[in-house]
């Protein structure tokens, strides 16, 4: 008897890139995308009273070797993730159109991978994203990601150009948002206001 012989439907020439696309947008459609909302998302913000210094463990990664001392003078934000979470794959895109749209003289995103997998496959994984501004580090030991006490991913941590870690979001959350420049504009008022006052500025 004959058997029957399937042929695949599915486009040679489909880059990585797009099937890891087409995931993000599956994962939106079935969980919904990171929520932007005041009340759901950056109400959560954790605010760290007073401030601490920010740990300055050294990242490495495909953009290079650094630590937070690098970026004195600027807001940082340190953001904790992973290639097989699901929220983080749909977060990262929202990350890299805020850092387009940020100057690098006055803010910058830090995309820390807590993945356990080798740095070329995390480098391979955010190109395919199409991630191209954020910089991208990886804390394979989980030393970086010990030393911010990093619980849950994704994970954001919001340091101040004194190098102070202001506070931290435990959730995603759409930085494409109203709510989101909001957000990131108090504190920038915050923090220029403080300076103000002390005259260290």
């Amino acid at each position: 008897m004959l058997k029957p012989t399937f042929t695949s439907t599915w486009p040679r020439s489909l880059s990585r890139r797009c099937i890891l696309q087409c995931v993000a947008a599956a994962i939106v459609t079935i969980f919904g995308p990171p929520p932007a909302s005041a009340t759901s998302v950056f109400s959560r913000f954790i605010t760290v009273e007073p401030s601490i210094a920010a740990p300055i463990s050294a990242l490495t990664g495909p953009s290079g070797t650094t630590t937070l001392r690098d970026f004195a003078g600027r807001f940082v934000l340190v953001h904790f993730w992973a290639t097989w979470c699901a929220p983080c794959i749909t977060e990262l895109p929202s990350l890299e159109a805020l850092q387009r749209r940020q100057s690098e003289k006055d803010f910058v995103i830090l995309a820390v991978s807590t993945d356990r997998a080798d740095t070329a496959r995390v480098e391979r994984f955010t190109r395919e994203l199409g991630l191209e501004r954020v910089r991208i580090y990886h804390d394979r030991l989980g030393l970086t990601s010990n030393a911010f006490n990093v619980r849950s991913l994704p994970s954001s941590f919001l340091v101040n150009p004194d190098g102070r870690l202001v506070g931290r979001l435990d959730h995603a959350a759409d930085w494409t948002s109203g709510e989101a420049a909001a957000f990131l504009d108090s504190w920038i008022d915050r923090y220029e206001r403080s300076a103000r006052e002390t005259g260290s500025r």
